[in-house]
C-alpha cells in the first residue's frame, strides 16, 4: 500500500470523490477505526492519501535513520491530529505539516501545491496582516519539550515568533490552526540586512486567543 501511494500523484488524489474513498483506503483499518481523527480521515480520500503518504515518509525515516528517529518525529504530529479531532481542516494541516517534515529528512514524497495551505506572506508595513497557518509548537531550545526555555511558534508562510517565557496562548494552539498575524513594532536603525525585533500580533482563528511577540530573540544590531 505504501510503495502503491509513493507512485499516487497527490493532486489526483485528493479531488477523487468520496465514493472513491473506499479504493484508496488510509494506512490502517477504518473498520477499526475508533477515536475521531482516525473517523475523519476514512471518511475523507483526501485525508486518506495525505495518511498514506505521512506513513511511506515514516517508514523511509525508519529505514534510513533508525526506528527511534522516526518516532521522535511522528509523535508531536500524531498529537497534534488527535487533538484536531474531527475537524477535517485541522487534521489536514498537521498531516501536511507532518509530510514536508518527511520531506526534509530525504523522503521521496510528492506534495502538490494543493494539499498545501493558501498563505499570505508575513505583513511589511505596521498595521498590515497576513493570513496563515501554524506550523511549529516548541521549546525555545532545541530540545526542550517541557518549554521551560521559552516558546517558539513558526507559521507556514515562512514567519516565527519566539519568547522567554511559556507561552499558555500558543500552547493551547495546535498545528494547522489558522491564524491572523498583524506587525505592530518595527525596528529602527537597523544595520543593513539586518531586521530582527519585528513584533507581531497574532490571532488564532480556531480558538481566538492571541499574542504579541517579536520575531527574534534581540532586536537588530543585538547579539
Amino acid at each position: 500500500m505504501v510503495s502503491h501511494c509513493l507512485t499516487l500523484t497527490l493532486s489526483a488524489a485528493l479531488s477523487v470523490s468520496a465514493s472513491v474513498a473506499l479504493a484508496n483506503p488510509p494506512s490502517f483499518d477504518c473498520s477499526q477505526a475508533q477515536s475521531p481523527d482516525e473517523v475523519a480521515i476514512c471518511d475523507d480520500p483526501g485525508l486518506s492519501a495525505l495518511d498514506v503518504l505521512g506513513t511511506a515518509g515514516y517508514d523511509y525515516v525508519a529505514r534510513t535513520y533508525g526506528r527511534a528517529r522516526a518516532k521522535q518525529v511522528a509523535r508531536p504530529f500524531l498529537m497534534a491530529r488527535h487533538a484536531c479531532g474531527a475537524d477535517a481542516a485541522c487534521i489536514g494541516g498537521v498531516q501536511t505539516q507532518a509530510v514536508m517534515a518527511w520531506r526534509s529528512l530525504g523522503a521521496p514524497l510528492r506534495l502538490p501545491s494543493a494539499a498545501i495551505p493558501s498563505d499570505a506572506p508575513m505583513p511589511e508595513a505596521i498595521g498590515a496582516c497576513a493570513q496563515t497557518h501554524i506550523s511549529t509548537i516548541e521549546g525555545r531550545l532545541m530540545g526542550d519539550q517541557s518549554f521551560e526555555s521559552g516558546t517558539a511558534v513558526e507559521f507556514s508562510n515562512g514567519g516565527h515568533q519566539v519568547s522567554y517565557d511559556r507561552e499558555a496562548a500558543i500552547l493551547s494552539s495546535r498545528i494547522g490552526d489558522p491564524v491572523s498575524i498583524c506587525l505592530v513594532h518595527l525596528p529602527s536603525n537597523c544595520p543593513p540586512g539586518d531586521d530582527r525585533g519585528r513584533v507581531y500580533q497574532t490571532t488564532n482563528q480556531r480558538n481566538g486567543v492571541n499574542w504579541t511577540l517579536p520575531d527574534a530573540e534581540h532586536e537588530c544590531g543585538g547579539a
